[in-house]
């Protein structure tokens, strides 16, 4: 969702900078995932704890102060749309356990 939404809208506000480092964060992400190394598995955790700290503390600040209110509510309207689940098995049930009928 980052890379099609937020990313694109923080290059037009001219934060090139911090989609190059988001971007190069992603791509280190990936590669562990799929590398055979035995210590692939700590430098992910290590290199995605990281990741969020940077987008906690500068990547989603930084957004909020350069983006306009119009493109912030889009970008949010996107994302609970991509993260609604593809089968809402729980609303043919009767909803959530223990949610009232």
């Amino acid at each position: 969702m980052e890379e099609q939404g937020l990313l694109p809208a923080l290059r037009v506000a001219g934060q090139q900078a911090l989609v190059e480092q988001t971007l190069a964060e992603h791509t280190e992400l990936r590669g562990l995932i799929v590398s055979d190394a035995p210590d692939a598995p700590a430098r992910f955790g290590d290199a995605l704890q990281a990741h969020i700290r940077f987008e906690e503390r500068t990547l989603f600040e930084t957004a909020q102060q350069v983006l306009e209110p119009a493109v912030l509510n889009e970008l949010g309207m996107l994302h609970e749309a991509a993260a609604r689940p593809a089968c809402p098995t729980t609303a043919r049930k009767g909803g959530a356990p223990g949610a009232p009928r």
